[in-house]
């Protein structure tokens, strides 16, 4: 008897029954947090014996190995579904074979070993997306790619303070992305972004003084 499986950060995800939904969504089965994910961005789903993979519209794209996915398509074990910058393995095995079994988890989450320490799931999610956010600026080699980068950090600090109230916010996070509002401010992109620099300046600031 075999079992298909995602494997995503780490963690494998068992696909028994019913539709998995990838995506950047804190309602996904499994969260892709990535600025080149859509909120809902594709699903995986158990086709008889055929796991298959849908494209739900997503504006930048699923792409199995290096096929983009315009209708469904059956996978195969060894694929590798690509998502932005973050890749899901796919993997057929047998489900009575235990060097090949690994403690389920709950959809959507990954086990970091910081969770021992106190820090919840939710919490590494976020912290891994303001690794991402610096990483993408740190990765900035040109002017050409400003307005784009910066567009995808927005909408990070943004996913990342909708999620996590002002007076919870830890002094390292809230240097972190003072630190992003600064270089943003360095590229001098506009109205607008000076506008949003400056409203993210003040929220921050207020919650450091509580």
């Amino acid at each position: 008897m075999s079992e298909w499986r995602l494997q995503f950060r780490g963690t494998l995800f068992p696909i028994r029954a019913g539709e998995v939904t990838l995506g950047r969504s804190g309602y996904a089965s499994i969260v892709v947090n990535n600025p080149l994910t859509s909120r809902e961005h594709a699903l995986v789903r158990l086709s008889g014996d055929t796991l298959e993979l849908v494209d739900l519209g997503s504006k930048n794209g699923t792409f199995v190995n290096t096929t983009r996915v315009t209708s469904a398509i059956a996978l195969n074990d060894g694929d590798r579904i690509k998502i932005g910058t973050d890749v899901i393995d796919v993997i057929r095995t047998s489900a009575q074979d235990p060097t090949q079994l690994r403690a389920p988890t709950q959809p959507g989450r990954t086990i970091d070993a910081r969770l021992d320490e106190g820090e919840t799931d939710t919490t590494v999610h976020q912290k891994r997306s303001i690794d991402l956010a610096e990483r993408l600026v740190e990765a900035t080699r040109s002017t050409a790619e400003h307005a784009a980068i910066a567009r995808s950090v927005v909408e990070i600090v943004n996913d990342f303070l909708g999620d996590t109230p002002s007076h919870l916010l830890e002094p390292t996070d809230r240097q972190r992305i003072l630190g992003l509002v600064a270089v943003l401010g360095e590229w001098k992109l506009g109205h607008e972004m000076d506008e949003w620099r400056r409203g993210i300046g003040s929220r921050l600031s207020q919650s450091g003084r509580g």
